[in-house]
């Protein structure tokens, strides 16, 4: 089985280290390819040449790294996480489509824990009583009604309804007071 960047073989540039997979033998890479760029440093693929990608060291995503070839041809692995959030086959795959392994494994599922994982007007919305749990992010209401329906928040504090529990970015833990 061909792996990516075996044992012993890392490319050490700048100071790091960059290894993609398990051990095994370097990439199949096609014939001809333009080396006008392999081994500088770069930010993103777009920096390197058509037939490489930028390496970055694993779980580094946002990192420099360094224009390197795209492999030709991949052996079905262990899933990546990819770091554009996707889950690819195996390491190689991700190479292949030009991007970086974040980590080992599937992706986790889009969603959020807590509202720092959420963009500006947007808060972690859960199903009730769902206080630690995953969740979706979802746009805070910018107006509520005045309907007093009282409810707990997660967070211990009692809200008029559950618009304005929205608004203020909490997750409903019961209805009622808390």
């Amino acid at each position: 089985m061909r792996k990516i960047f075996g044992g012993g073989f890392f490319l050490v540039f700048v100071g790091l280290l960059f290894g993609a997979c398990d051990a095994g033998e370097p990439p199949v890479t096609g014939a001809g390819v333009n080396d006008d760029r392999v081994g500088e440093v770069c930010e993103s693929t777009k920096e390197c040449a058509e037939e490489e990608f930028c390496a970055t060291p694993d779980g580094e995503c946002r990192t420099l790294g360094s224009c390197e070839p795209r492999p030709t041809e991949c052996e079905r692995a262990e899933p990546v996480c990819g770091c554009d959030g996707f889950t690819y086959g195996n390491a190689c795959e991700a190479y292949l489509s030009g991007m970086s392994v974040d980590f080992y494994g599937a992706c986790p599922p889009p969603g959020c824990y807590s509202n720092a994982e959420c963009g500006g007007g947007e808060y972690c919305s859960k199903p009730t009583g769902a206080c630690s749990d995953l969740g979706e992010c979802k746009i805070r209401p910018l107006q509520c009604s005045a309907a007093n329906v009282p409810v707990c928040g997660c967070n211990g504090v009692t809200y008029g309804n559950a618009c304005k529990a929205a608004k203020a970015g909490v997750t409903i833990s019961k209805s009622g007071a808390c």
